[in-house]
């Protein structure tokens, strides 16, 4: 009895070792698969990391980007807004200047103080404007050329003389008796008809019979 005692407490003895041997091999094989994955851990931490700021700085990006193309369509807008005032005004001055054409046939802008006589194109200088004053025509107005004093020679006749002339003849018709007083060759042509002797009347006098109608 007692060596079967004693083979059964070595038998279950072995058995206890033999299990208790078995757990250890099987901790220390869940020791190794518990690191390994610690370690894919760390490394998939990593990863998310890595991936976290990869997202952080493509969301700074595209933040930047977007301000940027704000930016531009701000941008854009201002000038469009520019070019629209821009083009309104042109038109403007466009239609301003078709109307002070329309109101000034010779081209001359209808209210002259916005465009001084200096800043207009082809327009003479004040010394040029004081010259043709001073050689235009007196009297003549509006198209109409007026009383021209005509050329006396050196010495006036005397005979007759506008100084001498009736005070109810004017001073034109003064002057032009002084002149034909002064030039008694020349061919009269006055409706009185009056000729000088031996001068020629250019066919007056068959106009004034009626020969050769």
């Amino acid at each position: 009895d007692i060596l079967s005692e004693e083979k059964a407490r070595h038998e279950s003895a072995q058995a206890q070792h033999e299990q208790i041997e078995h757990l250890r091999m099987h901790i220390e094989s869940l020791r190794a698969e518990k690191s390994s994955f610690q370690q894919r851990q760390q490394a998939l931490f990593q990863k998310q990391r890595v991936a976290e700021q990869d997202r952080n700085r493509l969301l700074g990006a595209l933040q930047d980007d977007r301000s940027t193309v704000n930016q531009m369509r701000s941008e854009r807008i201002r000038l469009c807004e520019e070019r629209t005032s821009l083009e309104r005004e042109v038109a403007l001055l466009a239609r301003e200047a078709l109307v002070d054409r329309a109101a000034v046939p010779s081209g001359e802008p209808a209210d002259p103080r916005r465009w001084p006589t200096s800043s207009r194109v082809g327009s003479p200088s004040p010394a040029v404007m004081a010259q043709r004053s001073t050689h235009s025509l007196a009297g003549a107005a509006g198209g109409v050329r007026g009383d021209v004093p005509r050329d006396l020679g050196s010495s006036p006749s005397p005979a007759f003389s506008s100084a001498s002339a009736a005070p109810w003849v004017s001073a034109p018709e003064a002057a032009s008796l002084a002149e034909e007083s002064q030039r008694p060759h020349w061919t009269s042509f006055d409706k009185g008809g009056g000729k000088a002797e031996g001068l020629p009347t250019f066919g007056m006098s068959q106009l004034a019979s009626g020969a050769g109608w």
